[in-house]
């Protein structure tokens, strides 16, 4: 058998009692570590990026900082860009209390 160096896994952030994800029970090390790269590598081609822009953040995250909407909105080429923010909802916001607005506002979009 082989140790394989893992992080906690992130699951569960969920307000509404009840709800449930699928999720992992751990995150293996390297995996994280080809994240991070995915990560910085597509910020990069942010600028790149011309179409409409939505993005929804929970005020309530327990996993991500909202500080990373503002990333976003900074950095991404579109015009038409629009932040929402869900206020009764925690990281898995689309089976939470607001998933609603998240299929609504898409929906909207996409028409």
């Amino acid at each position: 058998s082989r140790i394989v160096p893992k992080f906690k896994a992130v699951g569960g952030d969920i307000k509404r009692p009840g709800a449930s994800e699928w999720s992992y029970d751990a995150l293996p090390l390297k995996g994280v570590v080809q994240l991070r790269k995915l990560l910085l590598d597509s910020r990069a081609k942010l600028p790149e990026i011309k179409v409409p822009f939505m993005i929804f953040h929970s005020k309530d995250d327990h996993v991500l900082p909202v500080y990373n909407t503002d990333i976003y909105m900074s950095e991404i080429g579109s015009v038409s860009k629009q932040r929402i923010e869900l206020v009764n909802s925690y990281h898995v916001a689309t089976v939470d209390y607001d998933a609603d607005i998240i299929f609504e506002n898409s929906l909207i979009m996409l028409a």
